[in-house]
Formats: C-alpha cells, sequence, structure tokens
C-alpha cells in the first residue's frame, strides 16, 4: 500500500452543510462531544454529550429533527448495532450500557455493569459489543456485552495477559481504553489504547470464540492519543496523537510496524477510516496556516487529498469525525468559540467544491 507524508499542499476543498446540532435542552446544553456515530438509514447523525454530562442527541442530515434523550448518566462512547436498530451508548457515570431505538431516541433497555467501572469507549464485532472501563489508575480493562440474547450478558477482562508476568503484575490500561475495530470474518481486529498518556502503548487483538487473542502490544503513535481506526479490511489501524504532527498507519500484527503517514498539521485529535475503504480522514483541533481542519485520502493515495476548512470561530472537537457504513457521508462535529451547542457538518467527499472556503 503506497502512504503520503505532506499532503497538504495538494488539496481540494469540500462543501458541507452546517448546522448548530444542540442549542440546549430542558436539562441544560451538553459540555463536550464524547462520541459521534453516522446513521444512513434513517438520515440521522448520533453524537453523546461526554463523560460529564447525561444526554445523547440525534439531528437529521438537514439539521432538523432534533432529538435529546436525557437521563443517559455520562454518556460516551457509541456504536450501532449490525441491523441499525439499535444505538448502544456507555454510561460512564451510571455504570451500565443502554440500548437506544434508533427509530424513536427511547431508550429499550439498560444492562448494568460492575459497580464502579466506568464504561467509556465501544467498538462493535458482530453482536457483541466490546467497552473499555475502568475509573482508577491502572484498573483499565476490556469488557464484551453478549448482545445475541436478551438480557445481554457483560462478561469482563477480556485483554489478553502479557505473557509470563504473573497476575499481580499485569500492566492493565491506565483508565478505560480507546477502542476501534475493522476488518471482516478472520480478518477483525481490535485496537485498543490508552488516551493522553506517553509513551501511546497499543495493543491489537483478533477474536476467536467470542476472546480476544492478542496480536501484538507495541508502544505506537507517539504520545498524547486522542484517536483510533482501524482499516475497512482490519489490515492497518492508525492513530491521531498529540505529540505528532501527522497521523500515523501501522499493520495490525504483531510487530505493528509503520505503514506510513499524512501529514496533518500539529495535535491530530481526530482520525476515522471509511468502513467501506473508500477513504481515510483526519483532522486538527486547530487549523493550520493552510486554515484547513480535516483532511480527507484516499488510503491508497489513488486520489488527490481534500481538505474541509471549518467556519471561523469553529474548532473540531476530539474523535469529531465519524462515516457512514457506506462511505458517503462524513459528519464533521465542531465547536463555535465558547459555546456549549457542537455544530455539524455534513460532507461527501465524492462532490467537490473547489470555491468553498
Amino acid at each position: 500500500m503506497t502512504v503520503r507524508l505532506g499532503l497538504v499542499g495538494s488539496v481540494t476543498a469540500l462543501s458541507l452543510l452546517g448546522f448548530p446540532a444542540h442549542a440546549g435542552s430542558p436539562s441544560g446544553p451538553a459540555a463536550e462531544v464524547g462520541d459521534v456515530v453516522v446513521d444512513p438509514a434513517h438520515k440521522k447523525v448520533y453524537y453523546s454529550s461526554g463523560a460529564s454530562a447525561n444526554q445523547v442527541v440525534s439531528i437529521g442530515f438537514d439539521g432538523r429533527g432534533k432529538k435529546v434523550l436525557d437521563n443517559q448518566f455520562g454518556a460516551a462512547g457509541l456504536v450501532l448495532s449490525a441491523d441499525g436498530k439499535t444505538l448502544y451508548s456507555a454510561l460512564a457515570a451510571g455504570d451500565a450500557i443502554s440500548a437506544i431505538d434508533t427509530e424513536t431516541l427511547t431508550e429499550r433497555a439498560r444492562y448494568a455493569l460492575t459497580p464502579h467501572s466506568c464504561p467509556t469507549h465501544l467498538a462493535r464485532t458482530g453482536s457483541d459489543v466490546w467497552f473499555g472501563y475502568g475509573c482508577d489508575a491502572w484498573t483499565g480493562e476490556i469488557g464484551r456485552l453478549d448482545t445475541s440474547v436478551e438480557p445481554a450478558v457483560p462478561t469482563y477482562a477480556h485483554q489478553a495477559p502479557e505473557p509470563g508476568v504473573p497476575e499481580k503484575d499485569q500492566r492493565r490500561f491506565e483508565r478505560a481504553p480507546l477502542l476501534a475495530e475493522g476488518g471482516d470474518g478472520a480478518a477483525v481486529r481490535v485496537v485498543a489504547g490508552q488516551p493522553h498518556i506517553s509513551p501511546v502503548n497499543v495493543r491489537v487483538y483478533r477474536i476467536d470464540g467470542g476472546k480476544l487473542v492478542e496480536e501484538g502490544r507495541q508502544d505506537r503513535g507517539g504520545s498524547n492519543l486522542t484517536d483510533l481506526t482501524v482499516g475497512a479490511d482490519g489490515a492497518l489501524f492508525y492513530t491521531a496523537a498529540g505529540s505528532q504532527d501527522h497521523v500515523s498507519a501501522y499493520r495490525a500484527d504483531k510487530d505493528m510496524g509503520s505503514a506510513g503517514a499524512w501529514r496533518t498539521g500539529q495535535s491530530p485529535n481526530s482520525v476515522a477510516a471509511s468502513p467501506d475503504g473508500s477513504w481515510l480522514a483526519a483532522g486538527v483541533r486547530t487549523a493550520g496556516p493552510d486554515g484547513a481542519s480535516v483532511y480527507v485520502h484516499a488510503p491508497d493515495a489513488s486520489r488527490d487529498p481534500r481538505t474541509y476548512r471549518l467556519p471561523t470561530g469553529q474548532r473540531l472537537v476530539d474523535r469529531g469525525l465519524a462515516w457512514s457504513e457506506d462511505g458517503k457521508v462524513l459528519a464533521i462535529v465542531a465547536r463555535r468559540g465558547q459555546e456549549p451547542a457542537p455544530v455539524v457538518h455534513i460532507v461527501d467527499p465524492s462532490r467537490p467544491h473547489p470555491d468553498f472556503g
């Protein structure tokens, strides 16, 4: 696979549809953004309010039909079910995972987890929802919610042990690990890393009989990890880390060797590979000299990259990029100044508009 470093100078600006995603509700505006999911079947974008607030929000691609679901205590990670009928939300302050009906944005079930577990980040493979959890220093682990049965059944401590190391000396994650997944069948890979520590330690897993089997663990991607994504075929994973001026690609195998990089400017805070394999989007919190905040690439460098420049006064939120399954919709979530209400931009990467600034 051919990749490029330093592609900023050859870009095309993308068009967008921007709208306020959340202007407040009876329980108050969201203080941050925890996660973002695109639902192409219902033409909606969902986002959670983060661990310090209690909401999941949906809004249509056209900026209409906003709905707010309250009592989602510390709503953080989000993931859609395989059939798109259920949105799962990790409730970091509620020690639970909620199951939300995507048609009505109403909670249909809540699955209690171990007290003081702080489930924060989610990934899904088939009917299994993997959750990164852990409230206290060096207690971070990976759990599994089996949604093939009702009520769904949680199990814990699925991260593979370090070979030859006694249980008492096992190195867990510093807190709830960030999770990402990609690939199909035997090629499925789940990648886990700890946000905001130095150096970044990343672990790659395959799945065998509903269990995570560690393929490799290495310090990869600099320090101050903010986002992870896995390529559509499961062969590569990508990191966005604050210590770097690019997003990095690595092989999802034992050695986790470098597979290239894409320059973004200092402190990338978001990276998302489209599930159909067509696109890789990367973004930074603060736009660089070219004014760009989001860079959209073909992963194999077969097309020229494109950029998106946020309107004046807006900045990309951490982990603020999300694709639809078919790669036709990229959601970009930004914040305007000090306003708590995020703004969602919908981008169709196949329809560039060079006159957009």
